[in-house]
């Protein structure tokens, strides 16, 4: 009858309280009698009316974290921490650091009462890395502080799967310096970019390394930087500290574009000027038109004695 009169008592003072919180504060407040802590003939000791009334003025009640373990290992970064409920908290402050004196937290955030776990967000935290975490339960008496412990998270997952997109495999006129693109791979932190005109890549024309970020998934060559009219094959690796994995296909090919003729006169595009060029400039002559085509040499949009003076120096010119 005692018991259930302080525990009247309790509630008449905060109403709010579930009954797991009102055992708390009694179990407390109780003056330990026989062997220190809860035995087998005493309990938890003498329920104290008085003591119990104080800890309801007082800051949260003391608790223990509970997930994951001290020093755990392979934790996920997506993973959860949990804690024990901590009698008389409105919020638990979580922090969570790789610095063990918590000067600058990689996680702080206020989690309302009675939640007690949090599930980290997607980059909050970094592979392969130790952290200490710690809970501070609050209310407005004050703040309580649970031990701290440390956990270690999993390594990286190796790159997943990714495919090739441009030039687009058997891709023709594609220029010396093309441009490459490609899915972004999943967890990968760099890319390898090989061209060969050899499909086992024993000596490739380019070997660049790009590293995972912003449009890392393309590059542009210069000018020149491949042989015109020649057929190359292409892959791309990405890669982490888990491994790396090759593209999807895992190689494709392309040919780059004939090298532009040595004869601007030329008009019918076979690379020389002869007399069928003459026919094609002789049907313009007198004539508007798009300035720099059909015979218009001098760019001034109209094939004259200018353009002629110029395509009759030209005649013969073979590529």
């Amino acid at each position: 009858p005692y018991a259930a009169g302080v525990a009247a008592l309790i509630l008449s003072e905060d109403a709010t309280l579930a009954t797991w919180e009102v055992e708390d504060v009694m179990r407390v407040s109780a003056v330990d009698l026989g062997p220190v802590g809860k035995d087998d003939d005493y309990g938890w000791g003498f329920v104290n009316a008085n003591g119990a009334l104080g800890l309801l003025a007082g800051p949260p009640l003391g608790f223990i974290l509970e997930f994951p373990s001290n020093g755990a290992i392979g934790v996920s970064v997506t993973g959860q921490v949990n804690w024990e409920d901590a009698a008389l908290t409105d919020t638990y402050r979580l922090l969570v650091d790789d610095d063990p004196s918590f000067a600058s937290p990689d996680v702080d955030v206020v989690v309302a009462a009675p939640t007690t776990f949090r599930t980290f967000l997607a980059g909050e935290l970094a592979y392969s890395t130790t952290y200490s975490w710690r809970v501070i339960a609050n209310n407005g008496a004050g703040d309580t502080l649970s031990d701290t412990r440390t956990f270690t998270t999993a390594p990286p997952p190796a790159p997943g799967p990714f495919s090739l997109l441009q030039p687009v495999n058997a891709a023709t006129d594609v220029a010396t310096g093309p441009a490459f693109d490609w899915q972004d791979s999943p967890n990968a932190d760099d890319y390898l970019l090989e061209v060969d005109t050899d499909p086992g890549f024993g000596s490739p024309d380019v070997s660049e390394s790009v590293p995972a970020g912003a449009r890392a998934s393309e590059i542009q060559l210069p000018d020149e930087t491949l042989a015109y009219d020649t057929q190359y094959f292409w892959r791309v690796t990405a890669s982490n500290g888990a491994g790396s994995l090759v593209s999807s296909p895992s190689l494709s090919s392309f040919r780059t574009l004939v090298p532009p003729c040595d004869c601007p006169e030329d008009l019918d595009g076979d690379c020389d000027v002869d007399v069928l060029d003459f026919g094609l400039f002789a049907a313009n002559f007198g004539s508007s038109v798009t300035p720099g085509t059909g015979g218009d040499y001098s760019g001034n949009g109209f094939v004259d004695v200018f353009d002629f003076a110029l395509f009759a120096n030209a005649f013969g010119c073979v590529d």
